[in-house]
Formats: C-alpha cells, structure tokens, sequence
C-alpha cells in the first residue's frame, strides 16, 4: 500500500515485477497500513482516518468507515473477518463488519446498518501511576490461538496494554491490564 494504490504481491512468481494485481485511486485517500482475512479479503487504514473494506482489488470498497478522523497508523482484522482493530496514536477503535442481521461488510455494502466503532483507552488513573504524559499507541494486534482471537494488545511507552473480549457476549471488556517491559 502506498498512499494512492493497494498492490497484491505473488512471491512466487519468478520474474522481477510481482504485482498480481492493483488498486489504483485517482485522488490521493491517503491510504497507509494494511491487513487480511484467512478468505482473502482486505482491509485498510488511511491517513485520513477512514477504513476500507475489499473483497476484490479490481472493485471499489465495499465499505467505508469514516471513524473519528485521525491517521489511522495500524490496523488487523480477525482470521474469519468479523472485528477490524485500527490503531490511533491515541486511541484504537474496534469495527463489527457485520450489521445486525449478520450481512458481512467485506461482500455487502452495509449503508446507515455500519456498528459504531468501539474506542479503547488506557485507563486515566494508569497514565497518572505510570507517569505517562505522551499517549502513543503502538499498532494493536488480536493475538491469533486456538479459541481464535480473544485478547487484543499494543504497548504505551514501556508499557504492555491488553483488552480481553469475552467469547460468549463478543463484548470487549474496558479493562486495562499492564506489564513494565524493562530496558534490555
């Protein structure tokens, strides 16, 4: 990804020029990370702070998350596509793709039926005890095992921040729990 294209890259090609396949805009969104489903479907963070959701490279999204507006600096997606994680230096935002009646956000578009993004914190009092003054989120990922991805995590100066998501109400819990990394 690079600002105004998405390119998919076959490694395996054996010649120089391993784009298989390309997303070009003829404004600049400003796109800036990148993540993908176990089905192949692709989703991607901008500058701008909108999100996008594709299922084709050769087609438009299918979905734009407008969010909040502030640069969107990581993003990952859970292997069946269900939760989009987008990382702000001062927040991360949890995206449902799927509306209430289940259609998925990556083949349908979803219109007004898009979920509010869900915005996780550190806790207030943890910046006081921990004496952090600047918030800089690094990019959060959804740990992958084998109940599927139950805890999201990311780290604030020395840091480790998780939040757990509750399998059976799909709920995330608001929560903050932390560990010091120490200098090694």
């Amino acid at each position: 990804v690079n600002g105004q294209n998405i390119f998919a890259l076959d490694s395996r090609l054996n010649k120089k020029n391993k784009v298989v396949d390309i997303k070009t805009y003829k404004t600049n969104p400003l796109l800036q990370c990148i993540a993908t489903t176990d089905k192949g479907y692709i989703v991607v963070g901008s500058e701008k702070g909108e999100i996008r959701l594709f299922n084709d490279l050769s087609k438009n999204a299918k979905n734009v998350f407008p969010c909040y507006g502030d640069a969107i600096k990581g993003i990952d997606v859970t292997t069946n596509g269900k939760y989009v994680l987008a990382t702000c230096d001062r927040y991360l935002m949890v995206i449902k793709t799927e509306d209430k009646k289940g259609t998925n956000g990556f083949e349908n578009r979803l219109g007004k039926e898009k979920a509010a993004p869900i915005t996780l914190k550190v806790n207030p009092f943890d910046l006081e005890k921990y004496h952090i003054s600047k918030m800089v989120y690094t990019p959060a990922k959804f740990n992958v095992n084998n109940k599927g991805e139950s805890i999201i995590i990311t780290s604030v100066s020395d840091r480790v921040y998780w939040w757990w998501r509750g399998c059976e109400r799909s709920r995330i819990t608001r929560l903050s729990y932390s560990i010091c990394i120490p200098d090694i």
